[in-house]
């Protein structure tokens, strides 16, 4: 229920951010772009989401110290990444931290390094814990601090359009990609 009251604040929020003159061109009620929220990537710079606009995304929440699912989270994205061959890098692939006391820049780096993320279309990023719900509620991730150093979490892959819009969802590890592969390869208007 409180998942669900969250998740009604943050559309109310970002309804009325877009009916504010704040509102960007091309982003409708249900972008994720209205989250005005400030993040941090595995560079240490200061971002909004909104400066992910532009180009299809490929979101998921993680955290780095996870030993379990996700690096899985990670395979299958390089699965998706690897499925789009050339077109990859009209992709942004996002990582956004469940854990913002432990997933320091630093600490980002480190895992785009082990996982030979390639940073020119890959982001990792982190925020405060107000800020990391709103996203979780707005992607429909569940998470849970178990109080150990663990966080229990809905292992959710998301397609946005380049306006923020959610188009796809893959649900679930080890998935067969491609379904979120054909998502945006029609995003980009190319056949496989």
């Amino acid at each position: 229920m409180k998942t669900i009251l969250i998740a009604l604040t943050v559309i109310s929020q970002m309804a009325f951010a877009n009916s504010n003159a704040n509102s960007t061109k091309g982003i409708s009620q249900d972008s994720i772009y209205n989250l005005e929220t400030p993040w941090t990537n595995q560079d240490n710079k200061s971002m909004e989401l909104k400066s992910f606009s532009g180009k299809p995304m490929v979101i998921s929440m993680v955290y780095t110290s996870c030993q379990h699912a996700c690096p899985m989270t990670v395979a299958d994205l390089q699965k998706i990444e690897n499925g789009l061959k050339k077109n990859k890098k009209d992709v942004q692939f996002v990582l956004a931290s469940f854990d913002p006391k432990r997933d320091t820049p630093e600490a980002l780096n480190k895992f785009a390094k082990k996982f030979k993320l390639d940073l020119s279309y890959w982001s990792l990023i982190t925020s405060t814990p107000e800020a990391i719900r709103d996203l979780a509620a707005v992607l429909n991730v569940q998470y849970k601090d178990t109080g150990d150093g663990d966080f229990s979490h809905s292992n959710i892959i998301t397609v946005l359009d380049s306006n923020g819009k959610i188009i796809h969802q893959q649900t679930g590890l080890k998935q067969d990609p491609k379904e979120t592969i054909q998502s945006l390869l029609h995003l980009l208007n190319k056949k496989i």
